[in-house]
C-alpha cells in the first residue's frame, strides 16, 4: 500500500508486442472476497512462472470478483485452466479460461438460452405493478424494476427475469410494439454493455460501408477555401454542376474553418464535371485558388501514395547494372577509357 492504494509490482518486458498479445493471459472468475493478489500468486504459481497477477478492485480497494494471472507462456496459461478451472476455492466455484479482448468476444447466438428481458418506452405513469402483471401471463418472475433517476422519478425502462429461458419467447413476441397508455412498448433481450457497443460498431460499419459503395465518385474533396465561406456558399458555388446531395465544410472543435470541406453529388458525372470547372479557380475571393479531387477513403490514399513513393524511388534507381561472368561490373573493366579518350590501360602513374 502507498497513500492509500495498493501498488502492483511485475518484471519489465520491452517488447511490447508480447504484452498485448494475450498469450500467456488468463482471466479469472467468482473469486472470494478474501482473495488478493498474494494469495492469487499462490494459487497460480505451481502452473509456471508467472509475469503479473491482479485482482480487479473498486474505488475503496473491495475485490470485484475476478482478475487476470499472465503467464510466461501458453503452455503455463493451459496448464492453469486445466487444473484449476471448475475448482472451488474458499467455497465458491472458481472459473480460469483463456482471457479474450473485448473486440474479439464472439457475440452471443441468437438461439442460446436467457431469462433477462430489457422494456423501454414506457409511459411515466406505468408502474412496476402494471408490469407484473403484463409479464406474468408468460410465466414465473424472479425480478422486474422500471430504472429511476436520483430524484426517485422513472427513466423509461427497466429489466424483467423470468425464472425459466423458456419463458422469454413469449413476452417478445406478444408485447414488442405493442400498445401500452400513449407509447408503444419495446421488449427484446437484455444486453451487456460491451455487446451493445460492438452491435453498434457493426452497425455503424454496415452503414458506411453502404455509404461508401453509394457515393463512390461522387464525393469532391475541396481544399484552399476561403474562412469566411459556409457550408451555403459551397452548395450555392457548386450547384452549377448539378444537384447537390451534401455540402460540409470542416470546423475545428472551436467552430473555426479548417480552410477544406466536401461536396458530394447524386452521381460520378456531375462529381467529375465540378472537378474539371472548378479546379485551380478562385472560391469567392481572388486570394484563394481551389484545390478539389475526388475524394478517397484513407486506405485508398494511403495505397496510393506508397504506390508513388515506391515507382519513385525506382526511377531514381535505374535499371540495374548488368554483371559480367566473373562478378566484374561493366563499369568497373579494364576495358573502358577515360574522359580524355586514352585506353586506361595505357595510363602510367
Amino acid at each position: 500500500m502507498l497513500h492509500g492504494k495498493v501498488l502492483r509490482v511485475m518484471w519489465s518486458h520491452r517488447d511490447s508486442e508480447a504484452r498485448r498479445s494475450g498469450i500467456g493471459n488468463v482471466f479469472v472468475k467468482n473469486l472470494s472476497d478474501s482473495i488478493d493478489n498474494v494469495r492469487l500468486q499462490g494459487m497460480f504459481q505451481k502452473c509456471g512462472d508467472i509475469w503479473s497477477r491482479k485482482v480487479v478492485m473498486t474505488e475503496d480497494g473491495k475485490s470485484k470478483g475476478y482478475g487476470f494471472v499472465q503467464f510466461e507462456s501458453e503452455e503455463c496459461a493451459n496448464a492453469a485452466i486445466e487444473k484449476l478451472n471448475g475448482s472451488h476455492v474458499e467455497g465458491k466455484k472458481i472459473y480460469v479460461g483463456k482471457f479474450v479482448r473485448k473486440n474479439d468476444r464472439v457475440l452471443p447466438n441468437p438461439d442460446a438460452k436467457y431469462t433477462n428481458l430489457y422494456f423501454k418506452n414506457l409511459d411515466p405513469d406505468v408502474t412496476e405493478e402494471v408490469l407484473q402483471e403484463k409479464f406474468f401471463e408468460f410465466g414465473k418472475i424472479a425480478s422486474l424494476v422500471i430504472s429511476k433517476d436520483e430524484n426517485g422519478m422513472p427513466k423509461g425502462f427497466g429489466f424483467v427475469n423470468f425464472e425459466s429461458p423458456k419463458d422469454h419467447k413469449r413476452p417478445l413476441e406478444a408485447l414488442n410494439g405493442s400498445q401500452l397508455g400513449s407509447k408503444v412498448l419495446y421488449v427484446a433481450r437484455a444486453q451487456k454493455k460491451a455487446e451493445r457497443e460492438r452491435l453498434l460498431r457493426l452497425h455503424f460499419e454496415e452503414k458506411r460501408k453502404e455509404q461508401i459503395l453509394k457515393f463512390k465518385g461522387s464525393n469532391v474533396y475541396v481544399k484552399n477555401i476561403d474562412g469566411d465561406v459556409n457550408d451555403d456558399d459551397l452548395r450555392e458555388h457548386f450547384s452549377l454542376c448539378g444537384k447537390i446531395t451534401s455540402a460540409k465544410l470542416m470546423r475545428d472543435h472551436k467552430g473555426i474553418s479548417r480552410g477544406f470541406g466536401f461536396v458530394c453529388f447524386p452521381t460520378p458525372d456531375e462529381a467529375s464535371k465540378a472537378v474539371n470547372t472548378f479546379h485551380g479557380g478562385t472560391c469567392f475571393t481572388e486570394s484563394h485558388c481551389m484545390r478539389m479531387a475526388i475524394a478517397q477513403r484513407k486506405e485508398d490514399r494511403q495505397a496510393q501514395v506508397q504506390l508513388q513513393y515506391a515507382q519513385r524511388m525506382a526511377a531514381l534507381a535505374g535499371p540495374s547494372t548488368p554483371v559480367i561472368p566473373g562478378g566484374v561490373s561493366h563499369s568497373s573493366s579494364c576495358c573502358c577509357t577515360s574522359k580524355t579518350g586514352l585506353d586506361a590501360s595505357a595510363l602510367k602513374f
